[in-house]
């Protein structure tokens, strides 16, 4: 059982528990190959007429996808898509989870589709920031968005970004031209929408409407971004289920509900990647899960317990390198104090 605050308080009114849909798995294309700058992916069935394959827990899913916010490697992004599932990103940037909108089609090539890294890339830095401005908020403190960003390794620029503001700008024109492969939609989506400069000012100017400049206002502004961002696009569902217990309300995801214009008329099958990114952060930011930032590569990952400010915590891959490098440079010490001593012996008995 998983609940946030407001969660919580109206369950304790009317003795209704929520959920979210945690501890399934993803599913995955039945093929996945890197492309130039881009994920491609298709699907074609098995021999249990079988479109998709199984992926990942869910809980996995989040804690990789953020990882990629720091890898601008094609690679990187397609291990990930053949391990956990594809995003389904349409020419708009946007899930295809959303409104049914297929992922853009190769030509040429039956049931295989594109997306591409820059936009990935966009959406795991979105979720990063998320995660990492909603457990510096859990303090109960004001913080600096740009500097809890920067902590982890996402440089969100400075709050008076006039070049920013400015690129922005001509890209509102009227007469301005996307590129080929570019709608002004996924332009605003992955440089301005999932910008974290833009979430960083969201949270560092005062809204008056929830009233001014407070901590307060600041967490308002991270579940606006969940629930117009990440809830919106993931088509997750509240539905009530009574049993033999007390209700409850569940956030879910329908099975199979959205049919893409393909030969082979496949849906989005229960366990689409962005609905179970979606509810992990969701369910790890109500819960306000202990979050850990790696020293060396600057990831996050949760833990048990809150971590102290003067620690140095390590992801799994980092921990195992700084303890071969603590040994290798220990060896080395041993080394050359057992040198010294031996030439120290050596001169003694010369002389």
């Amino acid at each position: 059982m998983h609940r946030g605050s407001g969660l919580i308080q109206a369950g304790e009114r009317r003795g209704i528990s929520f959920q979210l849909p945690r501890g399934e798995k993803s599913v995955v294309p039945t093929h996945v190959r890197a492309g130039t700058a881009r994920i491609e992916w298709g699907v074609a069935r098995d021999a249990d007429d079988n479109l998709w394959a199984n992926g990942a827990p869910a809980a996995e899913c989040l804690w990789e996808f953020v990882r990629l916010a720091g890898s601008s490697d094609t690679d990187n992004f397609v291990r990930y898509a053949s391990r956990y599932g594809v995003l389904g990103l349409t020419r708009d940037a946007i899930p295809g989870t959303a409104d049914g909108v297929r992922a853009r089609a190769i030509e040429g090539e039956v049931s295989w589709f594109w997306e591409p890294v820059e936009a990935w890339r966009a959406w795991a830095i979105h979720a990063k920031a998320t995660l990492a401005l909603a457990s510096a908020l859990q303090a109960g403190d004001l913080i600096d968005p740009f500097q809890v960003l920067l902590a982890v390794g996402i440089d969100a620029g400075e709050p008076d970004d006039i070049a920013f503001a400015a690129e922005i700008a001509q890209r509102n024109a009227p007469d301005f031209e996307p590129g080929p492969d570019e709608t002004m939609a996924y332009w605003e989506m992955v440089n301005s929408t999932l910008s974290p400069w833009w979430l960083a000012r969201f949270l560092s100017d005062p809204l008056e409407e929830f009233g001014g400049d407070t901590v307060g206002t600041q967490r308002q502004a991270i579940a606006i971004m969940l629930t117009s961002l990440w809830l919106e696009y993931s088509r997750l569902t509240p539905q009530v289920q009574w049993g033999d217990g007390p209700p409850q309300v569940t956030l879910t995801s329908h099975r199979s509900v959205i049919v893409m214009d393909v030969p082979d008329r496949f849906g989005w099958p229960y366990g689409s990647l962005f609905p179970i990114l979606a509810s992990e952060l969701v369910a790890v930011i109500t819960d306000q899960t202990p979050i850990a930032t790696c020293a060396r590569c600057r990831t996050l990952r949760p833990t048990q317990i809150r971590v102290r400010p003067d620690r140095l915590v390590y992801c799994t891959s980092c921990r195992r390198e700084v303890e071969l490098e603590t040994k290798r440079a220990s060896e080395r010490k041993r080394y050359q104090a057992k040198k010294a001593t031996a030439d120290s012996q050596d001169d003694s008995q010369a002389g």
